[in-house]
């Protein structure tokens, strides 16, 4: 698999492998239900446990434990685990409820949602644990064997009759010990004559039996020419050097497998201090091996760069690692002790030292997780994402440490968070907050200065603005091209950044006040687009010929987009103002309309009520009852066409904020019990009923004759869209800062685009065709009044209705106290 194709994958990927690939148990629990299963790696599970996910999840943890250890194991998951290996081995049942021997450890986190999860790891130790009793057993034999034989070494060795006995009768305990633990057993006389094996050996070299091999020589048992002169002149060095010889890592081809053994080779003594034969152990290092096999070949084709430090050396590094800092692994692995702390930068090297003291602090399980700045071979200074563990390394302590560049999203950061800055701290001054983008412009690109330019189509002059906050006008265009170098991004019509190099040497420097005040040498800069047009520049200017990179490009990218989003933001702020400003005028505008409409229709209005009331009440008797009733119909309009503007009068003044309320300390319960009073035969004329429910004392500030308009305006909806035979309740409610009065009704409700409007000027609700005229008619403008009020009041009014034909509830507050 090529490096291309593993980089298509994501730590997800990669961290599924290794759940899938490692012999341990894992778990994930949640402390706060009975310490549930949430997730487990399925394989380890059905290996040891015979269980799938199936099974568990979902289940409590405790539920596979062994009674005795119970409470030992709730200790572990809430503390952690301990620092005593002893005190973490519990027994934990498999599907068949079968014991086996497990060594626990847990770690308390956090998801992503912020919420508490336990991470739980079995290892499995049973096959320890079953040898452990069988050597305490056999100790215990031996011990008495030698108490009586002090000479004992290996039965076959000593021939001495007056022994011969003794070992007969110690041979099947020590056999029991030979053929029961792990390792491939043999030993030899000093001819290299086997005298015994366990049986795990006697397989290994193709035999059932260990009586196969005993009197056999190697060059009888073993194939392999090259591999038998091998193991024969090893075994010969130690027979006669008298040194063990211990950890020496042998290849083993059997039926086109692979092995690996770690071996240990012991020269045995008589009681003359003769060696008389050789002990060799084999210890099957195979799955070792293909477990190492699987970890360097995932983390060669890692993304992040992977390091073990033991003891203040570096004993593996993968490609990537070195890779980051620009060196090759295997110089790195030649590093003498802490040399590594090359690779952090000064500034960090104290935090780092602190953090990875993890392990004398007592946290062994404990995973870093920090960012720190590295330094490459070129002295580059680099960005890296840490995730260091302390694992066991062939038998020691050692830290794991997992890299991940993140030099160029720290920049990418660093940028954003400028711009930011900037943004959150423009002021309306459109030329304060371009030269704010400016000293970004300076800092990121690292330049001496940089200017925005731009061109004022009407006129046709230039405006130059410089980070210093200094302003230049060029009257004319000849003037702005001959004396300035800037005038050059003008010449071709593009928006790509461009770089100009050496202009210190052109005619420019001369006339350009920039190259002579700052002792320019370079420039890098690029047109912005504005109303289709290339009529602005911004340009950064450096005292020497900087080396442009991908990060400059973004800059300026970023930095000219800011300025053309503030340019538009400046230009649609001016329309709104002006907007604004028109829209003001016409409010005024239709306000006075109103006022001076209302006004003007009151003084006809007097005049035709004062002569229909002289008909009705002098000249009655003189009139037929056609006319009587055509005077009266007069008189009604009259009165209706006197309510209409009265309203529109009150819209016009609360749009002008001409109304002042006289408020007053007061109980609300009269005043709306006076209001029922009042509308109270119109209800009975259409059968329905009016019912109260309110508090005796609702006691606040409020202006009464308003308050008086706007319960009766509800109160009057309420009859009028309710149908006969209705019933309407007015029930008042307390909290802690105010009073609702509500007026629930049982008629024809609102639709969802009727809720909409009804609060808004004119918002009028058609009732015409629905059954429900009654002679009180309405403007349009009694809620939107109404609102204004509660409004001046510091309150709140708003409707409920289900919809059509399912009533509907109006209310208001009123603060208790304000």
């Amino acid at each position: 698999m090529d490096s291309q194709f593993i980089k298509t994958y994501d730590m997800n990927y990669i961290s599924q492998l290794i759940l899938t690939e490692i012999d341990e148990l894992i778990a994930i629990l949640n402390p706060e239900y009975d310490f549930k299963f949430e997730f487990i790696n399925n394989k380890a599970y059905n290996k040891y446990l015979n269980y799938k996910g199936t099974d568990l999840i979902g289940e409590s943890f405790l539920k596979i434990i062994d009674q005795e250890y119970i409470q030992k194991t709730v200790k572990i998951l809430k503390l952690g685990s301990s620092s005593n290996n002893v005190e973490n081995e519990i027994i934990v049942f498999n599907k068949s409820e079968k014991p086996h021997w497990f060594e626990i450890k847990a770690k308390l986190f956090y998801n992503n949602k912020k919420q508490k999860k336990l991470l739980v790891v079995l290892k499995s130790i049973s096959e320890q644990k079953n040898l452990e009793r069988k050597i305490k057993e056999n100790k215990k034999a031996i011990k008495r064997i030698s108490k009586k034989i002090p000479e004992i070494r290996f039965w076959k060795l000593f021939n001495p009759e007056n022994l011969e006995k003794s070992l007969n009768r110690s041979y099947r305990i020590l056999q029991t010990v030979v053929e029961n633990i792990p390792q491939y057993i043999f030993w030899k006389d000093k001819d290299l004559v086997y005298l015994g094996c366990n049986k795990k050996y006697a397989q290994l070299l193709g035999f059932n039996f260990p009586e196969d091999v005993i009197g056999q020589k190697d060059e009888n048992l073993i194939k392999n020419k090259k591999k038998l002169e091998i193991l024969k002149e090893e075994e010969i060095q130690v027979l006669k050097s008298g040194y063990s010889e211990f950890q020496k890592i042998i290849k083993w081809h059997k039926n086109n497998k692979e092995f690996f053994f770690d071996v240990n080779r012991i020269p045995l003594y008589d009681s003359t201090k003769k060696i008389v034969g050789i002990l060799v152990t084999y210890h099957d290092l195979t799955e070792l091996k293909e477990s190492e096999k699987k970890f360097k070949y995932i983390t060669e084709q890692s993304i992040m760069g992977i390091a073990i430090i033991q003891n203040g050396l570096i004993k593996y590094t993968n490609q990537q690692f070195a890779k980051l800092f620009g060196y090759k692994s295997e110089s790195i692995k030649k590093w003498d002790t802490n040399e590594f702390l090359k690779l952090i930068h000064p500034e960090d090297r104290k935090n780092i030292k602190w953090k990875t003291s993890a392990k004398q602090r007592g946290e062994q399980n404990a995973i870093d997780h920090f960012q720190f700045k590295g330094i490459r071979k070129d002295n580059e200074v680099i960005w890296l994402d840490n995730y260091s563990k302390i694992i066991n390394y062939k038998g020691e302590s050692a830290y794991l440490i997992t890299l991940i560049d993140i030099t160029e999203k720290k920049r990418y950061q660093k940028l954003i968070t400028e711009l930011n800055i900037n943004f959150l701290n423009f002021t309306i001054d459109n030329q304060t907050n371009i030269q704010s983008l400016l000293n970004t412009c300076v800092k990121l690109l690292d330049c001496n200065l940089a200017i925005f330019v731009y061109k004022n189509e009407s006129n046709n002059t230039f405006k130059i603005i410089t980070n210093e906050k200094k302003t230049f006008t060029y009257e004319s265009i000849e003037n702005f091209m001959k004396n300035t170098f800037v005038s050059k991004f003008f010449y071709e019509h593009h928006d790509f950044p461009q770089t100009f190099l050496d202009i210190d040497k052109l005619e420019y420097a001369k006339k350009d006040p920039f190259i002579k005040k700052y002792n320019i040498k370079s420039a890098y800069g690029k047109l912005i687009k504005s109303q289709n047009n290339y009529n602005e520049c911004i340009c950064g200017f450096f005292d020497k010929n900087p080396l442009i990179t991908h990060d400059h490009q973004l800059v300026l990218f970023l930095i000219s987009t800011a300025i053309e989003i503030e340019q538009k933001r400046w230009e649609v702020k001016q329309k709104l103002e002006d907007q604004n400003k028109i829209l003001e005028e016409m409010n005024k505008f239709k306000s006075n309309l109103l006022t001076h409409t209302s006004h003007e229709l009151k003084t006809p209005l007097i005049s035709i009520k004062g002569f229909t009331n002289l008909l009705l009440e002098v000249h009655k008797d003189q009139m037929s009852l056609e006319m009587i009733s055509i005077a009266e119909e007069i008189n009604k309009g009259v009165k209706r066409l006197e309510k209409i503007i009265k309203n529109l009068l009150i819209s016009a003044q609360l749009d002008q904020n001409l109304i002042k309320l006289k408020i007053k300390q007061d109980n609300l319960v009269p005043l709306i019990k006076s209001c029922v009073i009042e509308l109270e035969s119109i209800a009975n004329f259409r059968n329905q009923s009016i019912t109260l429910d309110l508090h005796d004392n609702l006691i606040t500030r409020y202006d009464k004759e308003k308050i008086h308009e706007v319960v009766s305006n509800l109160l009057i909806n309420a009859i009028k869209f309710t149908p006969t035979n209705g019933n309407i309740i007015i029930y008042s409610q307390k909290n802690k800062e105010e009073y609702i009065i509500s007026v629930k009704d049982s008629g024809i409700g609102l639709t969802k685009a009727e809720k909409k409007r009804i609060f808004k000027k004119f918002g009028k609700i058609e009732r015409y065709g629905k059954g429900l005229d009654l002679d009180i008619e309405g403007t349009g403008l009694g809620l939107y009044i109404s609102k204004k009020i509660i409004n001046l009041h510091k309150g709140r009014i708003w409707a409920v209705s289900e919809g059509r034909n399912k009533g509907s509830i109006f209310s208001f507050s009123l603060p208790i106290l304000w």
